[in-house]
């Protein structure tokens, strides 16, 4: 059996026995379900798999934290920052996979660099070629095994384009001796629309207690009956004085 032909059948036995790849992810399948399949950890025991926010972590376009249960519109034909953020511990891997029409290259990392070598500013990341050959989404997966807090990737849709779905999924940790795999998965609905229609999100809103007859301080405008009252008698009795004069003559 050649040597190549022997090296390939050894790999392919042993893909089935690893955890999460470190440098990539080996599949891109959409939804939850796929996450096993996309980290290879189907042998493992999974702990976690609830949504990314039970392991504190949260994804951003620009300044604003997306959320599951809200739609979000952002600015087609612009450049937008897409952050990955762990509030708490770090992890290891992910996949953000962007779904929908015109989406291959809709996600990539802030820059290009070798997907072999150690974490960059970038936080590791690189594209994922089997989502764009194989799905044609767009995807980006963490491109070492170093722990991340932070992963900066960009984010443009060359149209407008409705009902993108976004897929986040981020491993913390995988164990090949203790074998298990915690993992977390989320999905957002995104819209690329015309001009700045950028949607913002809603803000807890203060706390307004209300008074029937609010009490104004001295100085302070607003209606006062009673000193509204003696300024119009002041003026109506200097007007009825003026008129006696002129009758009369000076008194």
């Amino acid at each position: 059996m050649p040597k190549i032909f022997k090296l390939l059948v050894a790999t392919a036995l042993l893909v089935p026995l690893v955890g999460a790849l470190p440098y990539g992810v080996v599949g891109c399948g959409a939804g939850k379900e796929a996450v096993v399949t996309n980290f290879n950890i189907g042998n493992y025991t999974q702990l976690g798999g609830g949504p990314i926010a039970n392991y504190n972590v949260t994804i951003s376009i620009g300044n604003q934290v997306l959320d599951p249960n809200i739609p979000f519109d952002f600015e087609a034909l612009k450049d937008h920052d897409l952050t990955l953020t762990a509030h708490g511990d770090p992890f290891s891997e992910f996949l953000v996979r962007l779904d929908g029409s015109f989406t291959v290259d809709a996600i990539l990392p802030t820059e290009t660099i070798d997907p072999f070598k150690d974490a960059t500013s970038s936080g590791g990341a690189k594209e994922v070629f089997i989502c764009k050959q194989a799905y044609f989404v767009a995807g980006v997966s963490h491109n070492s095994p170093e722990k991340k807090s932070m992963v900066d990737l960009n984010l443009k849709m060359d149209s407008v384009t409705s009902n993108l779905i976004l897929d986040v999924s981020v491993v913390a940790e995988t164990s090949v001796e203790q074998n298990f795999s915690e993992w977390y998965f989320s999905s957002f609905l995104l819209n690329a629309v015309e001009g700045a229609a950028m949607t913002t999100l809603p803000t807890p809103r203060p706390t307004i207690q209300s008074s029937d007859s609010p009490t104004l301080k001295a100085g302070e405008s607003g209606t006062n009956t009673q000193s509204d009252a003696t300024t119009l008698f002041s003026i109506h009795w200097s007007m009825l004085t003026l008129g006696v004069r002129l009758v009369l003559g000076p008194l």
